[in-house]
């Protein structure tokens, strides 16, 4: 069957669940070389994202980003001007944020209007940004991917197909465990 790394469960959840990444759509993503960006750097073009730009601290992890599909790589000092200048102004749809603190903020700003914020991870604390996310009619969205591992797993490992054919194959499927004294239901989720 197909391999499925943790992340991948992550990124497919936080893009199309709690992002509901469109086609057409680009993304930004922080923290590019680590393990959440590289996945969704692999994962966001299978789910329709037309450009997916990495955000890192170094040239060696530039390097690590390109290698995982980046169509663009800016370094994070600076990025919004970056941001800003590769979309013509508009922005991005997606910025998926692994990394919290200061990037928080500063990921609101390149966010086109109705953009949505990913938060998946902190290396330091969230900051407020509400002023900026009410005016510009902007989300902030959490996301936990932990309640759909079983099915997805159970779904995965019956498939032939890599991760990015998977995706593609099956590109809203989720279900949801609830736990009922000592068993589990699944339950499919509505499509939005």
């Amino acid at each position: 069957g197909a391999g499925l790394l943790f992340n991948d469960l992550t990124v497919y959840f936080a893009l199309t669940v709690r992002g509901r990444l469109a086609p057409g759509e680009p993304v930004l993503v922080h923290g590019a070389a680590g393990g959440i960006g590289t996945s969704t750097l692999r994962l966001a073009p299978a789910l329709g994202a037309t450009r997916v730009i990495a955000v890192v601290s170094t040239e060696d992890k530039a390097e690590v980003a390109r290698a995982n599909g980046a169509t663009d790589v800016v370094l994070a000092d600076g990025f919004k001007d970056a941001v800003a200048e590769l979309t013509g102004g508009r922005g991005v749809d997606i910025v998926m944020d692994p990394v919290g603190g200061d990037r928080f903020t500063d990921s609101l700003r390149p966010l086109a209007p109705a953009g949505r914020l990913l938060v998946v991870g902190f290396t330091g604390p969230p900051g407020a940004g509400s002023a900026i996310i009410r005016f510009a009619n902007q989300k902030a969205n959490g996301s936990w991917s932990g309640a759909t591992l079983s099915a997805l797993m159970a779904l995965v490992s019956s498939s032939d197909a890599t991760p990015q054919e998977f995706v593609k194959e099956h590109p809203r499927f989720f279900v949801r465990e609830i736990h009922k004294g000592s068993s589990w239901k699944y339950q499919k989720l509505k499509s939005h």
